[in-house]
């Protein structure tokens, strides 16, 4: 006995004078189910993913770009600006010293390391304060009255 056949008289008058063409409103562009038992999604999508004009831009980007491939100016002023910001970091004094500098260990206290040791600093990178902000303080110095 087949689960999904019609039990009733209601089904069984809807399924009959129902066409099939009327039956499958929901569906898009008039994807053929199969009947009042079949399944009614196709899972195709009913907009299209590109847009009505994406060939054409598509080919006038491909004609700038076969422009700028084919001029030597374009390639010559690429080439130079590349060379030029070569020139400047070899040439240019690096401020990574401070980055080294921060990087030197810390002798650790042995009372500090037995009592807390995760309030150790190991570098002197982690004694830099990163935050010199705090908005209570901040908000008690505004509301006080110079008093100088």
């Amino acid at each position: 006995m087949d689960p999904w056949s019609c039990t009733n008289q209601t089904d069984f008058l809807w399924s009959n004078s129902t066409s099939r063409s009327t039956y499958q409103l929901g569906l898009p562009h008039g994807d053929k189910s199969e009947g009042p038992n079949g399944f009614e999604d196709n899972f195709k999508p009913l907009v299209s993913d590109t847009l009505p004009d994406s060939q054409a831009y598509l080919a006038g980007l491909e004609t700038k770009l076969a422009k700028l491939k084919s001029d030597p100016n374009v390639l010559q002023q690429l080439a130079e600006k590349r060379e030029a910001c070569l020139r400047q970091l070899l040439l240019t004094n690096s401020e990574s010293d401070t980055d080294i500098s921060l990087d030197t260990p810390i002798e650790p206290s042995p009372i500090l390391r037995t009592i807390a040791p995760s309030k150790q600093a190991l570098t002197e990178g982690e004694l830099v304060t990163l935050i010199q902000y705090d908005q209570l303080v901040n908000g008690e110095q505004q509301s006080k009255p110079n008093t100088d």
